[in-house]
Formats: C-alpha cells, sequence, structure tokens
C-alpha cells in the first residue's frame, strides 16, 4: 500500500482522524461537510452527530454570535482566530481555540475549514496562576512590615501597602 492520499480516501480519513487536533469543514452556507473525531469529542458526540447540521447548533450562548460572525468574516476571505468556551453534552467545560480559513475555488467562497485546539487545560493553569498572584498579593498586602522589590536597574517593581506609607 503506498501513502498517496489522492488514490485512497480511506488513508486520508485516517489520517484526519489522528489529529490531535479538531478539524472541521462546513460549505459555504456554515453546514458541516466534514469533521473528525478529535473535535466530535470535543462536542461529546460522534463526527455523524455534526455532519449535515450548521456548525452553529453545536454552540451555546455568546459562542453562536462569537461563531456566526467568523464565519460571516471568512467569506468575505479573512482567516479567523477566536477561543470559544463550551460546556459538553456530559455538562464538562471545555475551551477552544479555533483558526479558520476560508476556502475558495476559482475565485468564488465555496465553504472554510477550522483546526480547533482544546485549550482546557491552560485555562485552568491560567486561572491557578491568577489566584496564586491573588493570594500573594494578599499576603504581602496584609503584613506590617514595609517590602518592596527592586530590579538589578535599582527601579522599584513592587510596594506593599506598609512601603507606600
Amino acid at each position: 500500500m503506498t501513502l498517496d492520499i489522492t488514490d485512497n480516501p480511506q488513508l486520508l480519513s485516517a489520517v484526519l482522524d489522528s489529529i490531535t487536533a479538531g478539524l472541521a469543514i462546513a460549505d459555504a452556507n456554515g453546514i458541516l461537510r466534514y469533521v473528525n473525531r478529535r473535535l466530535a469529542e470535543m462536542f461529546g458526540g460522534s463526527p455523524q452527530d455534526m455532519v449535515g447540521h450548521s456548525a452553529s447548533e453545536f454552540v451555546r450562548g455568546e459562542a453562536v454570535e462569537i461563531l456566526e460572525s467568523n464565519l460571516r468574516a471568512r467569506a468575505e476571505g479573512k482567516t479567523t482566530e477566536y477561543e470559544i468556551h463550551q460546556v459538553t453534552k456530559d455538562g464538562e467545560d471545555v475551551y477552544m481555540k479555533v483558526s479558520g480559513t476560508p476556502i475558495f475555488i476559482d475565485g468564488e467562497f465555496v465553504g472554510s475549514v477550522a483546526i480547533v485546539t482544546d485549550v482546557t487545560s491552560y485555562k485552568a493553569v491560567e486561572q491557578a496562576l491568577r489566584e496564586s498572584e491573588e493570594r500573594y498579593r494578599s499576603l504581602v498586602n496584609a503584613s506590617p512590615y514595609a517590602i518592596f522589590l527592586i530590579d538589578l536597574d535599582g527601579k522599584i517593581i513592587m510596594l506593599n501597602r506598609e512601603a507606600q506609607a
């Protein structure tokens, strides 16, 4: 067997399903024509559940307008990048970064392709960092002693309340 995907739709499908990011191809009307397994997993379903439906059917809340405005931008030839937050059918929070590119054939917009990356773990790390910084800031500001940080150039970069008094 050769690895020529032009003559082997099964090989192409296997390759697209092995990608660790989600992949969607939508027609000019926003109807999903291809969804790989990873994207379907992010939404808590299967590719068969999604193909043939509008991409907007699988998002809720503010994500609907974000998705639709980015689909309109792609129809105008613009590449888009944005984040959306979703809750899966199982009630899990999922944060996704979407990179979408329009597809033009002979100058006519025929649809778009989107790569969707699950950034949920990154969001959790960012939140933990913010909480840690807030605890540090509270502890430093609650100290009855003057605390300050000076960089290597001698510039003061942080003062607690006591040091400002």
